[in-house]
């Protein structure tokens, strides 16, 4: 392409040489790339007069150019793809103000240029790509969404302290990535985003609000913004996969409307509650992700009754766990090193695949009595202080039910708690020092399908004969 360019260059000096400049070809369109790599082909190009351009037009693009003026460029109307790269003498882009469509707009490395408000008027955009440069403010808020919604994409602007495009409403993605200075973002009238959605390693940024936001439909994610203290998307009413990672000053989380939730992963935050009063059921449940949240008490989980996964990890203030209404988890239920809980009532919750309790120091009490299914279940001495497992309508273990390492700190001495189990594909048993009585699973035993059986390393270790013969306890 760069050839074909040059070669109709030529042929453009070749026969105008020596005629006088006129706008003769204002109108027309040229088809195919054009590389721009000095001043002199800038001037050159725009003598041509072409006011829309179907391919690329690279201003710079390579480094060291000696581009300061694109006021010959005055013709341009429409361009496919515009790129304005690596041009380090060029402070202005007076000379595009006439372009009111470009499908792609690519501005990278640009260590002089202070604005881009030229580029406010555009009337059509697909793609926006703000790159590495040293811009201090972007104010594009007249510009308005097209018929198509726009990706936008600011990456990597080391001094840039505001974003505004405050009359975009719907976009279809939306990335802001390490801006280190980035303060101020205005989004005011945006109300859906269709992919994804990224606020990443903007390290000042201390409020983010989207209050007109109502759809993020794709993966959304607000990561490692360490100065972050409030998210604020009141209005937001559906989300997809939406990940708040490591923002560890963030202290408030508003969703006050959102009911339809895929997934929520909220990891290394100071939020002390998470409320999610708004969340209903959806035709794919609902799973969440809590980890490491070191301020969090208390969760709020709405009116769903059912959820894929629901997993909370290391949140080690964490002291009630009401799962609410949920009666049906699909996927997995794991109550992970959270510290202060000491009694966990799972009250309307009936059935769960996969159920794992396991490094809660204070736990003194589990009771689960309406749970009548579970697939896996694994629970052990991690929960130090653990005296009462009560699961007395559990009937069927799909797969797996483990019991192991209470030692001898623990005060677990009996099975009682699982009176109505009679179906187990796989019993563990293992490695509980204060463990003798085993009376509590003879209707498992006796009358019950038991598969595999491995019960060893207890204070008591009965064969499966022993409780049929009602040697169950010492």
């Amino acid at each position: 392409m760069k050839k074909a360019f040059l070669f109709s260059l030529f042929l453009f000096f070749i026969i105008g040489c020596n005629k006088d400049d006129d706008s003769t070809n204002a109108t027309s369109n040229y088809v195919g790339d054009v590389w721009l790599r000095t001043q002199k082909e800038v001037e050159d190009f725009g003598k041509m007069g072409y006011s829309s351009v179907e391919g690329t037009i690279c201003i710079g693009c390579v480094a060291e150019n000696d581009i300061d003026d694109l006021s010959s460029l005055k013709n341009l109307r429409n361009v496919k793809t515009l790129e304005i790269q690596y041009n380090t003498v060029l402070t202005s882009l007076e000379g595009l103000d006439n372009l009111t469509d470009v499908d792609n707009l690519l501005i990278s490395g640009n260590s002089l240029l202070n604005n881009i408000d030229i580029f406010d008027s555009l009337e059509s955009f697909k793609t926006l790509e703000i790159i590495n440069t040293r811009l201090l403010h972007i104010n594009l808020e007249s510009l308005r969404t097209p018929e198509v919604p726009p990706s936008v994409t600011i990456i990597g602007n080391p001094i840039l302290e505001s974003i505004n495009l405050n009359n975009l409403t719907h976009l279809f993605s939306l990335e802001f990535s390490r801006n280190r200075d980035l303060l101020n973002i205005q989004l005011e009238e945006l109300t859906k985003i269709e992919d994804n959605f990224t606020i990443e390693n903007c390290s000042k940024i201390t409020s983010i609000a989207f209050n007109n936001l109502t759809e993020l439909n794709g993966y959304s994610k607000i990561k490692q913004n360490p100065s972050l203290e409030t998210f604020e998307a009141n209005n937001l009413v559906k989300a997809e996969d939406l990940v708040i990672d490591e923002n560890y000053q963030l202290t408030a989380i508003e969703f006050s409307n959102l009911s339809n939730l895929k997934s929520l992963t909220l990891r290394g935050s100071r939020v002390p509650v998470l409320n999610l009063e708004s969340l209903q059921n959806r035709a794919e449940p609902t799973s969440l992700f809590i980890k490491i949240n070191y301020s969090l008490t208390d969760v709020n989980f709405g009116n769903m009754t059912i959820a894929k996964d629901v997993r909370f990890d290391d949140n080690q203030s964490l002291t009630n766990l009401d799962l609410g209404n949920l009666s049906k988890i699909e996927g997995s239920l794991y109550i992970v090193n959270s510290d202060l809980i000491s009694d966990i009532n799972f009250e309307n919750l009936t059935e769960v695949a996969d159920m794992r309790i396991s490094g809660n120091f204070n736990l003194e009490t589990f009771i689960a009595d309406n749970i009548t299914q579970v697939g896996v279940f694994e629970i052990d001495g991690s929960n130090y202080d653990l005296t009462t497992i009560s699961m007395d309508n559990l009937g069927v273990v799909t797969d797996k039910l483990t019991i192991r390492d209470f030692g001898t700190n623990s005060n677990l001495t009996n099975l009682d708690g699982f009176t109505s189990l009679f179906s187990v594909e796989e019993l563990i048993i293992f490695n509980n020092d204060h463990l003798k009585d085993f009376c509590g699973i003879t209707n498992l035993i006796t009358n019950g399908n038991v598969g595999a059986y491995d019960v060893s390393y207890n204070g008591y270790n009965p064969t499966q004969q022993d409780i049929i013969d009602g040697n169950c306890s010492i």
